[in-house]
């Protein structure tokens, strides 16, 4: 049974996600443009991105956090593709292992620090992403398999000169080697798909399509919007669109409301609390705005505001992006 604050505890990690909408658009209301990275060779720019959420339950304030990180991007190749190298020294989300908590056994504990100590030597990395220009997807981290390797073996070693001075036999020592292995290995999918969604996520208005100076709407579907691992629902919503031309600037706005007679039906089957809930008692919508520089076809801002609330539980996300 799924009671209210579960949804809550769930919404809570909206804002670190990005759905975009697979959006089709009328063949009969123009023509359909994006923009394309035009990047030149050398480029940089530095990002900052600002993370904040507030949740409040029947009226009392239960979650209001905010974080922020920086990255410094340069576009060290153009052709075929698109090669960025990012490198972030405070982006804290992206670590896994140094929130765990510390082990206590000394050999887990021997372990657990070669694996944060590999994790921050590849993630504090300069890391080489691959962009599809015409997409505008990233969709190879080019040099990770690479820093892998690298950070394995340099652990490896501090590992096996551990294993020596406690006189382990070295059947013992062939299986911490592998336990270690197969958790940092464990790890590095878990960093390449994060890593992915993320830079995904800030340069995803490389990624729609809008019509110049006109402003459109059209019914569109996404997935999962509440983060409850569904990948079977469509969730319907509407999406408007104006795209502006200002003084060598586009700006693009974007707001979705979405369908509140499904997502009440869909939650009501749920059961529990839910079970009578009234689409009068449900609102999601989100406004985003992306400002490009025309002539440079950089990404200036991007700010993205979700509002969710259902019976008694409200939850606004909001992500600013600046590159600088």
């Amino acid at each position: 049974m799924i009671t209210r604050m579960l949804i809550c505890l769930k919404i809570t990690a909206l804002f670190l996600l990005y759905i975009l909408p697979n959006i089709a658009l009328a063949q009969n209301q123009g023509e359909i443009v994006k923009i394309v990275p035009k990047w030149d060779l050398g480029d940089q720019r530095a990002i900052n991105v600002d993370l904040s959420i507030k949740v409040d339950y029947d009226d009392s304030l239960v979650q209001d956090a905010h974080s922020e990180y920086q990255v410094n991007i340069k576009v060290i190749e153009t052709k075929p593709n698109l090669i960025l190298n990012w490198n972030s020294q405070n982006d804290e989300e992206m670590f896994i292992f140094k929130k765990e908590n510390k082990a206590t056994d000394p050999l887990k504990r021997a372990i657990q620090t070669a694996i944060i100590n590999a994790e921050y030597e590849i993630l504090s990395s300069d890391l080489k992403l691959q962009m599809n220009p015409n997409s505008g997807e990233f969709v190879i981290w080019v040099n990770g398999m690479e820093l892998f390797k690298n950070a394995e073996f340099h652990q490896k070693k501090v590992l096996k000169e551990w294993c020596t001075k406690s006189e382990m036999p070295a059947n013992e020592r062939l299986k911490v080697e592998l336990d270690f292995s197969k958790q940092l290995n464990q790890g590095f999918q878990m960093w390449k798909s994060n890593l992915l969604n993320k830079v995904n996520s800030i340069f995803s208005s490389y990624q729609v399509g809008f019509i110049m100076n006109k402003t459109i709407s059209e019914e569109i579907f996404t997935k999962d919007i509440m983060h409850l691992n569904d990948i079977e629902t469509k969730f319907p919503g509407k999406l408007t669109m104006d795209a502006t031309e200002v003084n060598d600037k586009l700006i693009l706005d974007r707001k979705l409301i979405y369908d509140k007679d499904f997502i009440a039906n869909y939650l009501q089957k749920m059961g529990g609390s839910l079970a009578d809930l009234s689409p009068n008692e449900v609102m999601i919508f989100e406004n985003e705005q992306s400002i490009f520089e025309l002539k440079t076809s950089w990404l200036l801002s991007h700010t993205k505001n979700m509002y969710f609330e259902v019976r008694g539980m409200k939850t606004t996300t909001r992500t600013t992006i600046s590159f600088l």
